[in-house]
């Protein structure tokens, strides 16, 4: 009987000890953090507190020339369109804008609720502001735009200036007799920016260096080509141009004369690679293309932003062919030049402050 009982009471205590195992833990047991608590979002992560990208979101850009123009709209409307296909929503764009329309093509856009609509130059500022204000809930844009509204209109700023210092800089060094051509298309304020630029760059690295501009009106390539022959015949030693697609009848002024060229709006090096020393470009994509991503991701303020070569956005391609042609001193001085501003050890911007009584007037 007692071994009966000793076995019973074996058996009760085996049953109690399984059921106990697979009891709950109560919160004071548990190992390790509460796994309710540690999946919450840590709300000091940017990440996390970062805001949902706006349901249906579309761009709109205006252009005032062609999307297919090679230095200017063509290039900003590629970066919102780049924008756009990676991350598969809709863009819009007016290009060959006039000051008349500007009002109706704005305010169309905003009121289909694009997201974020950017006016491609300076000209746009007035009339973007003003929408700005009457739809507080979207975004704008205006490259080259004095300033942003500090709410949802900001400005894109594509250093014009640093392109021109970059080709003042190489001419500066490369002139013999310090005598430099530039051909401007239009007097427009990227145009005049380029130029001031330009003579910046040159004094900067040549005191006796001179810049000879004559502006043409267009960007005919026929015209372009006629007025860089003139100014070669002048005594210019060096030539660039601010032309877009015209340039490559300045590019041919130089090949007839056997003339060295800096290029702008693209790199016209392929088309002459006996020719073009270098092409300093604005990179126009990565403001438009940076300005739609801001807005996307919710970081986007009505401030300045600068697109210069501190930025990346203004670029100097190498030189091809003409490498050997290049005295290495040259080389080495442009290279020091550009880390030199992208560290900040210069300021392009006190330069031009600088040396205004050189472009002040002209």
């Amino acid at each position: 009987m007692k071994k009966v009982l000793t076995m019973i009471v074996l058996l009760l205590l085996t049953i109690a000890l399984v059921l106990s195992a697979c009891k709950p833990a109560t919160p004071d047991q548990t190992e390790g953090p509460d796994k309710t608590e540690a999946s919450k979002p840590d709300v000091s992560d940017p990440d996390a507190s970062q805001a949902d990208p706006p349901k249906d979101f579309k761009i709109a850009i205006v252009l005032p020339g062609p999307i297919t123009d090679i230095g200017f709209s063509g290039p900003a409307y590629e970066g919102v369109k780049r924008f756009g296909e990676e991350y598969n929503v809709p863009v819009a764009y007016r290009d060959l804008a006039e000051p008349a329309d500007y009002d109706t093509i704005f305010r169309g856009y905003a009121e289909e609720g694009y997201n974020l609509i950017i006016g491609h130059g300076n000209q746009f500022f007035e009339t973007a502001s003003q929408i700005a204000e009457e739809y507080p809930d979207l975004k704008f844009a205006v490259t080259s735009a004095p300033k942003g509204n500090g709410t949802n209109l900001a400005s894109l700023r594509p250093s014009s200036q640093d392109v021109g210092f970059l080709v003042g800089a190489l001419c500066g060094m490369m002139t013999k007799n310090n005598k430099i051509a530039m051909v401007s298309g239009s007097e427009i304020p990227p145009l005049i920016a380029v130029l001031n630029g330009t003579i910046v760059g040159a004094k900067y690295v040549n005191p006796d260096a001179e810049v000879v501009n004559v502006y043409t009106g267009n960007v005919d390539a026929a015209k372009v080509k006629e007025a860089a022959l003139a100014l070669l015949d002048a005594g210019c030693d060096i030539l660039s141009q601010t032309a877009d697609k015209g340039s490559i009848g300045a590019i041919t002024a130089c090949q007839e004369r056997g003339i060295y060229n800096v290029a702008t709006s693209a790199d016209f090096a392929p088309q002459a690679p006996d020719t073009v020393l270098s092409s300093v470009m604005v990179l126009n994509d990565i403001a438009t293309y940076t300005a739609a991503k801001m807005v996307y991701e919710g970081t986007f303020e009505g401030i300045v932003y600068p697109f210069g070569i501190r930025e990346d956005a203004v670029v100097m391609t190498g030189y091809g062919q003409l490498e050997d042609k290049i005295p290495q001193e040259v080389k080495d001085k442009m290279a020091k030049l550009i880390k030199d501003i992208k560290d900040g050890v210069i300021s392009t911007e006190d330069l031009y402050e600088e040396y205004k009584e050189y472009y002040e007037n002209k």
